[in-house]
């Protein structure tokens, strides 16, 4: 067993994160999802996060979009290469496959296994998360099946803008079964990594040797037509 914090350094950990999610919270300004102000700000390099409340504990639902001049197609493959993952997203230790659910479809549905070294004052995560993916919608949903939390689920989708223009929206959803520390403080931190998780990601996609092809072959690798229609929320 571990060695506890004293009290007072505890406290002062969950203020801190308290007045992290007081600054979250006030930033005011941010544009509907959706919007032409939305799409020019994603263009212009920007990740914008929004959450939305979901049951009576006070906790959110946190989603993140950003985007990059890339390979729509190398970015779905970044995202289905979920065993990379510790090599570039935050705190992400490891990443195991531990079932392939569609041995025709590889990538379409498998049962994954995550250790997270989780912010103070979370303890790390070990979860087993289901993870269905639609090669047509370029978009995947999760769910937690076994592991130390008491709920969690998200989505990801990734999207053609036009002119090599990728856009990755993230969404997640966290109860760490911390009935003692106030919701605030676990939106707060979930958010902050959400966006950081969000910023790995798109780094990630911008070191893609797609960059350093001419304009004709990006072009050639850009899908002819990509099927979003219906994700305007990631879960349905």
């Amino acid at each position: 067993m571990g060695t506890k914090l004293p009290f007072k350094r505890r406290a002062t950990g969950l203020m801190a994160l308290a007045t992290l999610w007081t600054v979250l919270a006030s930033c005011s300004g941010k544009p509907v999802p959706g919007s032409p102000e939305f799409r020019e700000r994603i263009r212009k390099g920007d990740i914008i996060v929004w959450t939305t409340p979901v049951g009576s504990r006070g906790l959110n639902l946190v989603t993140a979009a950003g985007g990059a001049k890339a390979s729509v197609q190398g970015g779905w493959e970044i995202i289905l290469d979920v065993e990379k993952y510790p090599e570039f997203l935050f705190g992400m230790l490891e990443t195991k496959i531990v079932e392939v659910k569609s041995p025709n479809s590889p990538t379409a549905h498998r049962i994954l296994e995550f250790y997270i070294n989780a912010p103070f004052p979370f303890r790390n995560i070990r979860t087993k998360v289901d993870m269905t993916c639609n090669e047509e919608t370029l978009s995947c949903d999760f769910f937690a099946i076994e592991g130390n939390l008491r709920e969690m689920y998200g989505g990801l989708r990734i999207e053609d803008w036009g002119d090599g223009f990728a856009s990755i929206t993230f969404q997640t959803f966290a109860d760490f079964e911390y009935d003692n520390v106030p919701a605030k403080v676990i939106n707060g931190v979930t958010e902050w990594v959400v966006r950081r998780w969000a910023d790995d990601m798109k780094g990630r996609v911008l070191k893609e040797p797609w960059f350093s092809m001419p304009r004709k072959q990006r072009k050639q690798m850009q899908p002819g037509e990509i099927k979003t229609e219906g994700l305007d929320d990631l879960l349905h």
